[in-house]
């Protein structure tokens, strides 16, 4: 298979270079993924994810170096009259690919293209790809609950809900992965200039029913309100 570091590919992660060994850390499940991701994190946007309008992503970085992959607020499944999910479907070629071991080795290499998943929508509306959006890194685990519970990824999107960890095939140099995401600020003035943009084109201005990460964000009616990070 070919690398994915710049595309759409997946590609072993097996490498005898010293430099992108993982540091060790933590196994996946301490994150704590919980109510408690809301706090520790830095928080980083990838807006238009692949190329695919709207297919905005929140990635935050644990402490530990580790990345988690969401929905950010202003992703087409989470807008307001979005369709529901059905289902949600892991990529041939990544399923089968998440790290093992205390040092998480052996994880997929994936790129900002890389499609993790598809997420099927109720009555035949069509499927959304969930992509990685992020460079140089490794798949540590993909969220198996999404299979059984698919609801999760608009329900709970920054909780339970979420798609991936990842970790930077560089350790030390965790900037190489998230160079080019927005931050909260800049990410609120492009959430700002989107809304302005519906308003002049005709649309109903949204109200903003959220703050999440310091982010106001509209959700659709079905979506429980996200708690407010303090």
């Amino acid at each position: 298979m070919a690398d994915s570091g710049n595309g759409g590919d997946v590609k072993a992660g097996h490498s005898g270079n010293r430099e992108e060994e993982a540091t060790e850390v933590a196994p996946a499940t301490s994150v704590g993924v919980t109510s408690a991701m809301s706090r520790g994190f830095e928080r980083h946007y990838q807006l238009n994810a692949g190329g695919e309008p709207g297919n905005d992503l929140l990635v935050r970085k644990h402490p530990n170096g580790l990345l988690v992959v969401s929905l950010a607020p202003s992703h087409t499944l989470l807008r307001r009259g979005a369709k529901r999910v059905a289902s949600v479907a892991w990529r041939e070629g990544v399923a089968d690919e998440e790290a093992h071991g205390k040092r998480c080795k052996g994880g997929a290499n994936l790129g900002p293209k890389t499609k993790l998943a598809d997420a099927q929508l109720v009555d035949g509306a069509g499927a959304v790809p969930l992509l990685a959006g992020v460079a140089d890194v490794r798949l540590v685990e993909l969220n198996s609950r999404l299979q059984e519970e698919p609801r999760l990824l608009q329900d709970a999107p920054e909780d339970e809900g979420f798609l991936a960890i990842l970790q930077p095939r560089r350790p030390h140099d965790a900037s190489r992965s998230l160079q080019g995401l927005l931050s909260d600020a800049a990410y609120a003035a492009e959430a700002a200039r989107r809304r302005g943009d519906r308003v002049a084109a005709g649309g109903v201005e949204e109200p903003a029913e959220a703050c999440v990460g310091g982010v106001v964000a509209t959700g659709p009616d079905w979506a429980p309100a996200p708690n407010a990070v303090s």
